[in-house]
């Protein structure tokens, strides 16, 4: 009989916490005005003095009007707070249509595009062109790498047919990546080992990245998939 009982009170307060605060700052008034209403009415039909119910409602009516303002103006704000929030959402969700990834890709040479190397890949599947792109943290194993100075072995990008001298040290900050363009930058030494991208189920590598989209928004993504606004 008590769990019963503790089910019936768990069904009725789960049901009182799904209406939410704008049921009941509509309910209660209404309800009162009609509560008062009603007892108005029975003491005018038993000749007993109204006046208290009359004053009484009055009040009761402002706090109606007050209530009836303010449930108006917390829609108004709840609406541009929805909007604001979906508008960022989406713009978080463009951002993650760059990715970025430590793959061996081909290099272009001189004399045409020999084997495949080590490189920190930069994809930009945005509609639009992406600038300002900066490395802000690589890990090998988790420990930082050397400086990108030491580690440059150029940069290229995919399909544009601009070309990047590979003895020159990277210069991404001073590049715009067309849509459905990608970013190569080279790696040497043992960065370029190809036993680091036999293990596909922990990565030896981790790469997060800043760029700046056409409407100014600057963001950073990293290998795990993350998308942060700055």
């Amino acid at each position: 009989m008590i769990g019963r009982a503790r089910a019936h009170l768990a069904r009725i307060e789960q049901w009182i916490r799904n209406r939410g605060a704008l049921f009941w700052a509509i309910s209660l008034p209404v309800g009162s005005i009609a509560l008062l209403f009603a007892a108005s009415q029975v003491a005018h039909d038993r000749g007993q003095s109204v006046g208290w119910y009359t004053g009484f409602g009055q009040w009761l009516g402002a706090l109606g009007s007050f209530t009836a303002a303010g449930v108006a103006l917390w829609i108004a704000l709840d609406g541009q707070r929805r909007d604001k929030q979906q508008r960022e959402s989406d713009l978080l969700r463009q951002a993650g249509l760059v990715h970025v990834s430590v793959e061996r890709v081909e290099q272009r040479q001189a004399a045409g595009r020999v084997g495949k190397c080590a490189a920190i890949v930069i994809k930009n599947y945005r509609p639009g062109r992406i600038f300002c792109i900066d490395l802000t943290q690589f890990l090998h194993r988790g420990k930082p790498a050397p400086p990108a100075a030491q580690i440059s072995n150029g940069c290229d990008t995919f399909p544009t047919t601009t070309r990047w001298n590979p003895s020159r040290e990277w210069t991404t900050n001073q590049l715009a990546l067309k849509s459905d363009d990608m970013l190569a930058l080279y790696l040497r030494g043992e960065l370029s080992n190809p036993v680091h991208f036999e293990n596909k189920g922990k990565p030896d590598f981790f790469v997060a990245v800043r760029y700046t989209d056409e409407d100014g928004h600057r963001w950073e993504i990293d290998t795990t998939g993350n998308v942060r606004r700055l």
